[in-house]
Protein backbone atom coordinates (compact mmCIF):
# COMPACT_ATOMS: atom_id res chain seq x y z
CA UNK A 1 0.00 0.00 0.00
CA UNK A 2 1.58 3.30 -1.07
CA UNK A 3 1.61 6.09 1.50
CA UNK A 4 1.19 9.84 1.02
CA UNK A 5 2.28 12.26 3.74
CA UNK A 6 -0.11 15.21 3.48
CA UNK A 7 0.24 18.34 5.61
CA UNK A 8 -2.83 20.57 5.44
CA UNK A 9 -2.47 24.30 6.11
CA UNK A 10 1.08 25.56 5.42
CA UNK A 11 0.64 29.22 4.55
CA UNK A 12 2.22 32.66 4.95
CA UNK A 13 2.41 32.05 8.71
CA UNK A 14 4.65 28.97 8.50
CA UNK A 15 8.42 29.20 8.88
CA UNK A 16 11.15 27.12 7.26
CA UNK A 17 12.38 26.16 10.73
CA UNK A 18 9.01 24.68 11.75
CA UNK A 19 8.77 22.57 8.60
CA UNK A 20 12.44 21.60 8.62
CA UNK A 21 12.29 20.30 12.18
CA UNK A 22 9.23 18.19 11.40
CA UNK A 23 10.19 16.78 8.01
CA UNK A 24 13.96 16.47 8.22
CA UNK A 25 13.75 12.71 9.03
CA UNK A 26 11.72 12.15 5.85
CA UNK A 27 13.78 14.38 3.60
CA UNK A 28 17.03 12.84 4.84
CA UNK A 29 15.76 9.61 3.28
CA UNK A 30 15.02 11.45 0.00
CA UNK A 31 11.29 10.87 0.46
CA UNK A 32 8.56 13.39 -0.54
CA UNK A 33 5.99 15.27 1.50
CA UNK A 34 2.80 16.79 0.03
CA UNK A 35 2.07 20.26 1.40
CA UNK A 36 -1.52 21.44 1.04
CA UNK A 37 -0.81 25.18 0.86
CA UNK A 38 -3.24 28.06 1.46
CA UNK A 39 -2.58 30.81 -1.11
CA UNK A 40 -3.82 33.82 0.87
CA UNK A 41 -4.73 32.83 4.41
CA UNK A 42 -7.25 35.21 5.96
CA UNK A 43 -6.21 36.18 9.48
CA UNK A 44 -9.58 36.46 11.21
CA UNK A 45 -11.43 33.17 10.77
CA UNK A 46 -14.14 31.97 13.14
CA UNK A 47 -13.80 28.24 13.85
CA UNK A 48 -16.76 27.06 15.94
CA UNK A 49 -15.07 24.11 17.67
CA UNK A 50 -12.10 26.13 18.93
CA UNK A 51 -12.35 27.65 22.44
CA UNK A 52 -13.36 31.32 22.70
CA UNK A 53 -12.64 33.57 20.83
CA UNK A 54 -12.91 30.70 18.28
CA UNK A 55 -10.02 31.87 16.09
CA UNK A 56 -8.22 29.63 13.61
CA UNK A 57 -5.17 28.20 15.43
CA UNK A 58 -3.39 27.91 12.09
CA UNK A 59 -2.96 31.70 12.08
CA UNK A 60 0.16 32.79 13.96
CA UNK A 61 -0.74 34.74 17.13
CA UNK A 62 0.79 38.01 15.92
CA UNK A 63 -1.68 38.09 12.99
CA UNK A 64 -4.90 36.74 14.49
CA UNK A 65 -7.92 38.99 14.21
CA UNK A 66 -6.65 41.14 11.35
CA UNK A 67 -9.33 41.68 8.74
CA UNK A 68 -7.36 40.74 5.63
CA UNK A 69 -5.43 37.90 4.08
CA UNK A 70 -1.69 37.34 3.75
CA UNK A 71 -0.53 36.01 0.36
CA UNK A 72 2.09 33.33 0.75
CA UNK A 73 4.30 35.11 -1.80
CA UNK A 74 4.80 37.83 0.83
CA UNK A 75 6.90 35.34 2.80
CA UNK A 76 9.85 35.05 0.38
CA UNK A 77 12.02 33.13 2.85
CA UNK A 78 9.43 30.35 3.07
CA UNK A 79 8.73 30.38 -0.66
CA UNK A 80 12.40 30.14 -1.66
CA UNK A 81 12.96 27.38 0.87
CA UNK A 82 10.03 25.27 -0.33
CA UNK A 83 10.65 25.91 -4.02
CA UNK A 84 14.16 24.58 -3.53
CA UNK A 85 12.72 21.41 -2.03
CA UNK A 86 10.28 21.16 -4.94
CA UNK A 87 13.24 21.16 -7.32
CA UNK A 88 14.80 18.31 -5.34
CA UNK A 89 11.61 16.23 -5.56
CA UNK A 90 11.09 16.41 -1.79
CA UNK A 91 7.92 18.55 -1.76
CA UNK A 92 4.73 18.52 -3.80
CA UNK A 93 2.58 21.67 -3.52
CA UNK A 94 -1.21 21.19 -3.42
CA UNK A 95 -3.83 23.94 -3.72
CA UNK A 96 -5.73 24.16 -0.41
CA UNK A 97 -8.64 26.51 -1.02
CA UNK A 98 -7.89 30.19 -1.29
CA UNK A 99 -8.27 32.10 1.98
CA UNK A 100 -9.24 29.11 4.19
CA UNK A 101 -12.42 30.85 5.27
CA UNK A 102 -14.68 28.41 7.06
CA UNK A 103 -16.36 26.14 4.46
CA UNK A 104 -15.34 28.47 1.63
CA UNK A 105 -15.85 25.75 -1.02
CA UNK A 106 -19.16 24.60 0.45
CA UNK A 107 -20.75 26.93 -2.10
CA UNK A 108 -22.83 27.01 -5.28
CA UNK A 109 -21.55 30.40 -6.47
CA UNK A 110 -19.73 29.32 -9.63
CA UNK A 111 -18.10 32.69 -10.51
CA UNK A 112 -16.72 33.08 -6.98
CA UNK A 113 -15.51 29.49 -6.86
CA UNK A 114 -13.81 29.76 -10.24
CA UNK A 115 -12.18 33.07 -9.29
CA UNK A 116 -10.80 31.60 -6.07
CA UNK A 117 -9.37 28.60 -7.90
CA UNK A 118 -7.75 30.68 -10.60
CA UNK A 119 -6.32 33.30 -8.25
CA UNK A 120 -5.19 30.67 -5.77
CA UNK A 121 -3.39 28.63 -8.39
CA UNK A 122 -1.77 31.78 -9.82
CA UNK A 123 -0.55 32.78 -6.35
CA UNK A 124 1.03 29.38 -5.74
CA UNK A 125 2.63 29.37 -9.20
CA UNK A 126 4.13 32.79 -8.45
CA UNK A 127 5.36 31.68 -5.03
CA UNK A 128 6.71 28.31 -6.23
CA UNK A 129 7.73 28.69 -9.89
CA UNK A 130 9.06 25.13 -10.10
CA UNK A 131 5.93 23.49 -8.70
CA UNK A 132 3.33 21.66 -10.79
CA UNK A 133 0.05 22.67 -9.12
CA UNK A 134 -2.39 19.94 -10.16
CA UNK A 135 -4.24 18.73 -7.04
CA UNK A 136 -6.90 20.52 -4.99
CA UNK A 137 -7.66 19.84 -1.31
CA UNK A 138 -10.86 21.39 0.07
CA UNK A 139 -10.61 23.31 3.36
CA UNK A 140 -12.49 21.55 6.15
CA UNK A 141 -13.37 18.75 3.69
CA UNK A 142 -16.47 20.76 2.77
CA UNK A 143 -17.68 20.93 -0.85
CA UNK A 144 -20.86 20.89 -2.90
CA UNK A 145 -21.58 18.95 -6.06
CA UNK A 146 -21.27 22.25 -7.93
CA UNK A 147 -17.89 23.15 -6.44
CA UNK A 148 -16.54 19.72 -7.40
CA UNK A 149 -17.65 20.36 -10.97
CA UNK A 150 -15.84 23.73 -10.96
CA UNK A 151 -12.65 22.23 -9.47
CA UNK A 152 -12.53 19.51 -12.11
CA UNK A 153 -13.49 22.01 -14.80
CA UNK A 154 -10.39 24.01 -13.95
CA UNK A 155 -8.28 20.96 -14.82
CA UNK A 156 -7.37 20.15 -11.23
CA UNK A 157 -7.23 16.70 -9.70
CA UNK A 158 -9.46 16.40 -6.66
CA UNK A 159 -8.85 14.36 -3.54
CA UNK A 160 -11.30 13.85 -0.68
CA UNK A 161 -12.56 11.03 1.51
CA UNK A 162 -15.49 9.29 -0.15
CA UNK A 163 -17.63 9.95 2.93
CA UNK A 164 -17.30 13.73 2.42
CA UNK A 165 -18.37 13.77 -1.24
CA UNK A 166 -22.00 14.96 -1.58
CA UNK A 167 -24.31 12.14 -2.66
CA UNK A 168 -25.68 14.39 -5.41
CA UNK A 169 -22.28 14.58 -7.08
CA UNK A 170 -21.55 12.19 -9.95
CA UNK A 171 -17.85 12.38 -9.03
CA UNK A 172 -16.44 9.12 -7.74
CA UNK A 173 -12.77 8.68 -6.87
CA UNK A 174 -10.83 6.14 -8.84
CA UNK A 175 -10.41 3.00 -6.67
CA UNK A 176 -6.68 3.58 -6.41
CA UNK A 177 -7.28 7.11 -5.14
CA UNK A 178 -9.53 5.95 -2.32
CA UNK A 179 -8.36 6.74 1.20
CA UNK A 180 -8.48 3.54 3.20
CA UNK A 181 -7.32 4.93 6.53
CA UNK A 182 -6.11 8.17 8.00
CA UNK A 183 -3.47 8.99 10.54
CA UNK A 184 -4.47 12.25 12.19
CA UNK A 185 -3.07 14.39 14.97
CA UNK A 186 -5.44 15.68 17.58
CA UNK A 187 -5.67 16.10 21.30
CA UNK A 188 -1.91 15.80 21.73
CA UNK A 189 -1.55 12.34 20.23
CA UNK A 190 -1.59 10.39 16.98
CA UNK A 191 -4.85 8.66 16.24
CA UNK A 192 -5.79 5.95 13.77
CA UNK A 193 -9.25 5.89 12.25
CA UNK A 194 -11.31 4.60 9.38
CA UNK A 195 -12.68 7.12 6.90
CA UNK A 196 -15.94 7.13 8.86
CA UNK A 197 -14.30 8.93 11.77
CA UNK A 198 -11.23 11.11 11.86
CA UNK A 199 -10.45 9.73 15.29
CA UNK A 200 -10.93 12.94 17.23
CA UNK A 201 -13.29 11.15 19.64
CA UNK A 202 -11.35 7.92 19.94
CA UNK A 203 -9.96 6.82 23.33
CA UNK A 204 -6.44 7.71 24.34
CA UNK A 205 -5.21 4.12 24.10
CA UNK A 206 -5.67 4.14 20.31
CA UNK A 207 -2.13 5.09 19.46
CA UNK A 208 0.47 4.20 16.91
CA UNK A 209 2.42 1.23 18.33
CA UNK A 210 3.99 -0.39 15.27
CA UNK A 211 3.74 0.97 11.76
CA UNK A 212 4.39 -2.37 10.05
CA UNK A 213 1.75 -4.19 12.08
CA UNK A 214 -0.83 -1.52 11.36
CA UNK A 215 -0.13 -1.64 7.63
CA UNK A 216 -0.39 -5.42 7.60
CA UNK A 217 -3.72 -5.25 9.40
CA UNK A 218 -5.13 -2.46 7.24
CA UNK A 219 -3.63 -3.48 3.91
CA UNK A 220 -5.78 -2.71 0.87
CA UNK A 221 -4.13 -3.23 -2.49
CA UNK A 222 -6.59 -0.88 -4.22
CA UNK A 223 -6.07 2.06 -1.88
CA UNK A 224 -3.63 4.77 -0.95
CA UNK A 225 -2.88 5.40 2.71
CA UNK A 226 -2.94 9.15 3.36
CA UNK A 227 -1.21 10.23 6.57
CA UNK A 228 -2.80 13.61 7.16
CA UNK A 229 -1.95 16.16 9.83
CA UNK A 230 -1.18 19.85 10.44
CA UNK A 231 2.35 21.11 11.03
CA UNK A 232 1.35 23.74 13.58
CA UNK A 233 -0.12 21.09 15.90
CA UNK A 234 3.44 20.03 16.71
CA UNK A 235 4.11 23.42 18.33
CA UNK A 236 2.74 25.29 21.32
CA UNK A 237 0.89 28.18 19.69
CA UNK A 238 3.61 28.59 17.03
CA UNK A 239 6.24 28.49 19.76
CA UNK A 240 8.07 25.64 21.48
CA UNK A 241 7.92 22.17 19.91
CA UNK A 242 5.70 19.62 21.65
CA UNK A 243 8.16 16.93 22.68
CA UNK A 244 5.62 14.11 22.97
CA UNK A 245 4.23 14.73 19.48
CA UNK A 246 7.70 14.90 17.95
CA UNK A 247 8.64 11.63 19.68
CA UNK A 248 5.60 9.87 18.20
CA UNK A 249 6.23 11.36 14.77
CA UNK A 250 9.90 10.40 14.73
CA UNK A 251 9.00 6.88 15.88
CA UNK A 252 6.59 6.62 12.96
CA UNK A 253 9.26 7.67 10.48
CA UNK A 254 11.79 5.27 12.00
CA UNK A 255 9.39 2.36 11.37
CA UNK A 256 8.64 3.12 7.73
CA UNK A 257 10.99 0.41 6.54
CA UNK A 258 10.74 -0.06 2.77
CA UNK A 259 7.21 1.35 2.51
CA UNK A 260 6.48 3.15 -0.77
CA UNK A 261 6.10 6.89 -0.19
CA UNK A 262 4.41 8.62 -3.09
CA UNK A 263 2.74 11.89 -4.13
CA UNK A 264 -0.62 12.88 -5.60
CA UNK A 265 0.96 13.75 -8.94
CA UNK A 266 2.39 10.25 -9.24
CA UNK A 267 -0.86 8.57 -8.19
CA UNK A 268 -3.03 10.51 -10.60
CA UNK A 269 -0.52 9.98 -13.42
CA UNK A 270 -1.04 6.22 -13.04
CA UNK A 271 -4.78 6.46 -13.72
Amino acid sequence: MPIIFRDDDPSFYATPAMLEALYRPIWERALPVCLSVIPEHYANIFVPWEPPPHLDPNVAPAYRGQEHGFPISQNPELCNYLDGLVQQGLVEILLHGYSHLFHEFNSYDVPVLRDKLQRGRAELEKAFPHADITTFIAPYNAVTARSIDVILGEGLHFHMDSKDIPPTSPYKPEPRNRVSTLLHTGGGRFLISDTSDYGMNQPDEIRFPRFEGWLAQRADADAILVACHHYYMFYENFGAPKAAEFDLWNNLIAQLGEAEITTFNRVFAQN
